[in-house]
């Protein structure tokens, strides 16, 4: 929400992506697998509303819907790419209105797909997998004359509900004593470039960069004799890196946590990613093993205290 106010009328909180479907194309049979899934997930019937200073969110009931189709059939890959871009980019409102915007494209007679979009408070990238496998498994029952009842996803209720239960918790005051004595020593904000004086700008692009078959199995097998995650290696990359230009010897890089602690959480649509600054310090006498050991043991610790808010962490930074 704080970041919707920081760029509101942005798109940098959407989440898009789309699913393509080659060989049966059924646009009737999408278009009920679309409107089960809608009926199924209260989490996507979320809308938030102004009362006053207050916010407050309610699930909105079920409506049968019918969503868009657009033919490319005439058009080429390119005349699509260009639609899908122009939809990813479009901010969505934000209060009173869908936080979702699902549509059907048709490519030819055996070729087409769907754009599911949706707002970051509503989701996060474990949601929008979960979504696709429920609307590609329920597409394929309805197309072989199953029956394809989707269940009531389990309530993001329940996930606010245990984080109420813990903040009365013991852990509670244990996580926060850990972030107090994380940010008790000055930390360099990492980046990779200075932004100077102009203005932050939400837009942003990816570069992609392939490995060689021997460059992946050497990560690989690194990650599994010294039993740590790849994400592990490429922060350590990273850091090294920071290290170089900036010559932080203790700085901070922001990481996305999970933050899914149980099973109902697992299978819950909604928005739980926590984003959580990650400290380490790098000293040039260690071996790159002994750094390996240094990241992991805060790694985990951090995944230990990882439940306490993130806007409470940055107060404690701030003072």
């Amino acid at each position: 929400w704080s970041l919707e106010q920081a760029y509101s009328g942005t798109s940098i909180n959407n989440i898009c992506e789309t699913l393509r479907i080659r060989g049966r194309f059924d646009i009737p049979v999408l278009q009920k697998t679309l409107d089960l899934l809608v009926a199924s997930d209260g989490t996507l019937r979320t809308r938030i509303i102004r009362e006053g200073d207050a916010l407050l969110q309610y699930e909105e009931d079920y409506v049968p819907e019918r969503f868009p189709v657009f033919d490319f059939s005439r058009s080429d890959e390119d005349g699509l790419h260009h639609w899908e871009r122009s939809i990813a980019k479009e901010a969505m409102p934000v209060t009173e209105a869908p936080l979702y915007y699902f549509a059907i494209f048709k490519l030819g007679e055996h070729e087409g797909g769907v754009l599911l979009k949706c707002h970051h408070i509503i989701s996060d990238g474990w949601s929008q997998v979960l979504l696709i496998n429920k609307l590609a498994d329920t597409y394929l029952k309805l197309l072989s004359g199953e029956e394809a009842e989707l269940p009531p996803a389990p309530s993001y209720r329940l996930h606010v509900a245990s984080e109420e239960e813990y903040r009365k918790s013991r852990h509670y005051p244990a996580d926060r004593d850990y972030w107090r004595e994380v940010l008790a020593e000055p930390a360099y904000p990492a980046a990779l470039r200075e932004t100077g004086g102009a203005a932050l700008s939400p837009v942003g692009q990816r570069l992609s960069f392939g490995f060689s078959n021997s460059l992946n199995h050497a990560i690989y097998n690194y990650c599994a004799e010294r039993r740590v995650a790849p994400f592990a290696v490429f922060y350590m990359a990273l850091a090294l890196y920071i290290k170089r230009t900036v010559g932080a010897e203790r700085f901070c890089v922001g990481v996305p946590i999970y933050n899914r602690i149980n099973l109902s959480d697992r299978d819950t649509s909604g928005m739980f990613v926590s984003t959580l600054p990650f400290i380490n310090r790098i000293d040039e006498d260690w071996t790159f093993s002994r750094f390996t050991e240094e990241v992991m043991i805060n790694w985990y610790d951090l995944l230990r205290h990882q439940r306490l808010p993130f806007a409470e962490i940055m107060e404690m930074a701030a003072l």
